[in-house]
């Protein structure tokens, strides 16, 4: 769903949402309180300070309005419109994601670590060069799959023997920070077919999505898992921090890091690197 609306001339996003928190009779220190959020960021927002806020602490606070009284659509879509949100993200077409490939290759395909590209779908658009070496298949192979987030880390077969250590405990807070993202587009049919294609898929990933109850779900903005600790079938132990950023020419896409934790997987990474660059 778009967002045609603006708001009034000489009415700022910030401005809108004191004057819908001061018809409520709430306080900026009550708002902060019932939406989640430190009194900094409140007043940040309400005074239309230079930061891009994630879209779960906006809606957060208009959703901690709408307890009070209605928040109107008109000024709900406006409101997310003045901070480059949309209700509801359009699934990326082709030129989506060919412009989005492109942006994203500068800074992470020489990368010392691996990172792969990924649309709002979950599905995997493109890997660096060190994704492609530890997966064990050329980079033509694995994008005609079509591979997603879910089948890397619910497939064994597809991580060429890499064993994650602790593998319930990490998977299930991937998947709770991945449900937690979800939570706005499940009203989009492309968003729920696909889901439910992935939950069919993966029946592990079926029941750990099950079991995450709406008390268990969490604020997105950068998007932080770890520690994960995988073991190589070359013998090496590695310990990641998977770091997930929206794509700036694009949130409808995030590049997804795997940061070494400690300097021996620095040090494999990047003589991995060397060997798949040629350096070697």
């Amino acid at each position: 769903m778009g967002i045609s609306q603006g708001l009034p001339d000489g009415v700022s996003p910030g401005s809108m949402i004191r004057a819908l928190r001061k018809a409520r009779g709430i306080t900026s220190d009550a708002l902060a309180r019932g939406a989640g959020l430190s009194r900094t960021t409140v007043s940040h927002i309400e005074n239309n300070r230079p930061i891009q806020h994630d879209f779960t602490t906006i809606e957060c606070v208009l959703d901690y309005l709408e307890r009070f009284a209605p928040v109107p659509a008109m000024a709900r879509q406006a409101i997310l419109s003045h901070f480059n949100y949309r209700e509801v993200p359009d699934l990326p077409g082709p030129a989506d994601v060919a412009h989005a490939v492109e942006s994203w290759r500068d800074p992470f395909h020489a990368a010392p670590h691996p990172a792969y590209l990924v649309c709002c779908a979950n599905r995997i658009h493109d890997y660096n060069e060190l994704a492609v070496h530890m997966l064990g298949a050329p980079r033509e192979t694995l994008l005609a799959r079509q591979l997603t987030v879910f089948d890397l880390a619910f497939d064994p077969h597809i991580r060429n023997g890499i064993e994650i250590v602790d593998e319930e405990i990490f998977l299930r807070q991937m998947v709770q920070v991945l449900k937690s993202a979800a939570v706005r587009m499940l009203d989009c049919d492309w968003c729920r077919e696909h889901l439910n294609e992935a939950l069919a898929r993966h029946p592990k990933l079926a029941a750990l999505w099950a079991s995450i109850g709406a008390d268990e779900l969490i604020q997105v903005g950068v998007r932080t898992m770890g520690p994960l600790t995988v073991r190589h079938p070359a013998g090496w132990e590695l310990r990641f921090t998977v770091l997930a950023t929206d794509l700036v020419t694009d949130p409808r896409f995030r590049a997804v890091q795997y940061v070494p934790m400690d300097e021996a997987t620095a040090g494999v990474c990047f003589n991995l690197c060397r060997r798949a660059s040629g350096s070697d």
